[in-house]
This record gives C-alpha cells, sequence and structure tokens, in this order.
C-alpha cells in the first residue's frame, strides 16, 4: 500500500508533496503545473477528505471542482470530477507509479 501524508496537524509545502512522491514526484510537479495553467488558478494545498486521504492539491476553474492530486509514497493518486451539462456526475480515481522522463 501507498504511504499518504496524514499527519494533518501542520500542512506541508508543495516541496515537501513533491518529495514525498519520491520517483514520481517529477511527475506530481508537472501536471499540477500543467493543470495550473489549464484552469488558470494555482493549485490550493488542502485536506479535503479528512485522515482517508490526507494532504493534497486542489483544482478549481472558476466554481467548479476539478481534481485533486494526492502525494503517496512512490507514486500519486488523481481524483478527478466529471461534469455533464453543469452537473456533477462522477468522481474517478487513478493510482499513477515510479517516475517519468
Amino acid at each position: 500500500m501507498y504511504e499518504r501524508m496524514l499527519d494533518l496537524s501542520e500542512e506541508p509545502a508543495c516541496e515537501e508533496m513533491t518529495a514525498h512522491c519520491g520517483k514520481a514526484g517529477a511527475l506530481f510537479e508537472r501536471l499540477n503545473t500543467a493543470l495550473e495553467g489549464e484552469t488558470g488558478t494555482p493549485g490550493r494545498i488542502r485536506n479535503p477528505y479528512g485522515k482517508k486521504y490526507g494532504w493534497g492539491v486542489e483544482h478549481r476553474k472558476g466554481t467548479k471542482h476539478i481534481c485533486d492530486v494526492f502525494p503517496e509514497k512512490g507514486a500519486l493518486v488523481l481524483m478527478r470530477c466529471c461534469w455533464q451539462n453543469g452537473a456533477y456526475i462522477l468522481q474517478k480515481r487513478n493510482r499513477i507509479k515510479g517516475g517519468y522522463k
């Protein structure tokens, strides 16, 4: 099982989250940078779902929640929100392991 950042006593810096991903750190950084460009807003570090998911980076476009990116030891989890005709229909999780070249 992959270890998430579950210590909720102090908000981590983005650099700590990237380092926590290990070999997947470069992908974590590039994914968040690309999403920031797509949504036009900076990612926001938050703890949205309590101890189950721990700390993550939220991406929004206006008031619509696009996704959260959660760092894990050696991986990351991308939780996407899907919208259809202005209505929220689904959350989908993808675990991405390993490094990025």
